[in-house]
C-alpha cells in the first residue's frame, strides 16, 4: 500500500471481490418513527446578553473581555457592552412574549466605581426608569422594573438618559 500527501478533497472508489460473507444487511425500518412527546412551553426567565442586543451610541460592545479588559471580573456570557456616558446610548431587545402581560425586566449591571443613575426602559408607550446605584469594583447588582408587553414580538429599548458609565451584562426578562 502507498501513501498519498493530498490537501483537498480526493474521489475514491473501492472495488471489492470475494464471497462477502458476515456483511451487514440491516435496513432502516419501512414504518414510520413515532413522533416524541415535545416540551411543554416554556414561560420561564429569559436572560439576554447585552452583548448580544443591538446598540447604539455607547462607548463599546466587549465580546472578548480576558483579552481587552482582564480585570473585569463576574460577568456572564461572552462579554458586556460598555455604556459610557453618552445620554442617546441605547441597547436594543427583542423579546417573543408567549402572553400579554406585566414582566419584570431586570438590568445586570456593573458601575464599577462610577457614579450611578438613572435608565430608561421602554417598549412602546410603557415606560419605566430604573436608577442604578453606584457599584463597587467587579460587583454587579440588578435594578428591576415591571414592563406591560403585548403577545408575540416586543422591542423593548434601554436608553443610558443618566449617562451611567456602567458595564451591562444581562437584560433578564421574567413573567
Amino acid at each position: 500500500a502507498s501513501q498519498v500527501a493530498h490537501n483537498g478533497p480526493v474521489d475514491l472508489t473501492i472495488n471489492c471481490t470475494g464471497a462477502e460473507t458476515d456483511r451487514r444487511t440491516d435496513v432502516a425500518p419501512s414504518a414510520a418513527l413515532e413522533t416524541p412527546k415535545q416540551p411543554e412551553a416554556y414561560e420561564g426567565k429569559v436572560i439576554l446578553e447585552a452583548e448580544d442586543l443591538n446598540y447604539k451610541n455607547i462607548s463599546s460592545c466587549v465580546t472578548f473581555p480576558y483579552g481587552s479588559h482582564p480585570s473585569v471580573r463576574g460577568h456572564s456570557g461572552n462579554g458586556f457592552m460598555i455604556m459610557g456616558s453618552n445620554t442617546a446610548g441605547a441597547l436594543v431587545a427583542k423579546f417573543n412574549a408567549p402572553a400579554a402581560g406585566s414582566y419584570d425586566i431586570t438590568l445586570r449591571y456593573c458601575t464599577n466605581g462610577n457614579n450611578g443613575g438613572g435608565m430608561k426602559i421602554a417598549k412602546s408607550k410603557s415606560i419605566k426608569y430604573p436608577a442604578l446605584a453606584k457599584t463597587a469594583v467587579n460587583e454587579w447588582k440588578k435594578a428591576t422594573v415591571t414592563l406591560a408587553l403585548s403577545a408575540g414580538n416586543n422591542t423593548i429599548t434601554i436608553t443610558n438618559t443618566g449617562g451611567v458609565n456602567c458595564y451591562m451584562d444581562q437584560i433578564i426578562i421574567s413573567p
